[in-house]
């Protein structure tokens, strides 16, 4: 029967894709998990590097620059993170001292309302000539 072979073709066809698509997710999975680790012995080889670059334990006139391009990112991190910390220390629930809060009612109207008064108005009634058909 011609018929039946046509199925059995298309069923052994979805089963061998579909196990073809297991293995190759299996394997895209080993790749994450391989290129992870290779990330991290990565950074910790440039560790131990700057370390001992630092410590004038190794050198080299190759590795100069990498190591200042470095320290230089380093300092600046250090430098955003301590500004930070500054500004994270100034939040407070309280209004500075001699500063007090405004009611609402008379509160400064927020930028929707605001732009919301300098809009025209829109839709039929903002006509202001009559529609002749």
């Amino acid at each position: 029967m011609p018929g039946k072979d046509t199925a059995t073709n298309a069923v052994n066809a979805v089963t061998f894709n579909a196990q073809l698509a297991r293995k190759l997710a299996q394997a895209q999975f080993r790749r994450r998990g391989v290129r992870r680790e290779l990330r991290n012995a990565e950074t910790q080889l440039a560790q131990v590097t700057l370390y001992l670059l630092e410590m004038g334990s190794v050198t080299h006139p190759e590795l100069d620059e990498p190591a200042r391009r470095t320290r230089d990112a380093q300092d600046e991190l250090n430098a955003v993170d301590e500004e930070i910390a500054r500004l994270m220390a100034q939040f407070t629930t309280r209004p500075p001292a001699g500063e007090e809060q405004a009611p609402e009612d008379e509160a400064a109207p927020t930028e929707a309302a605001a732009a919301e008064e300098q809009a025209p108005p829109a839709g039929p009634e903002a006509d202001d000539e009559p529609k002749t058909d």
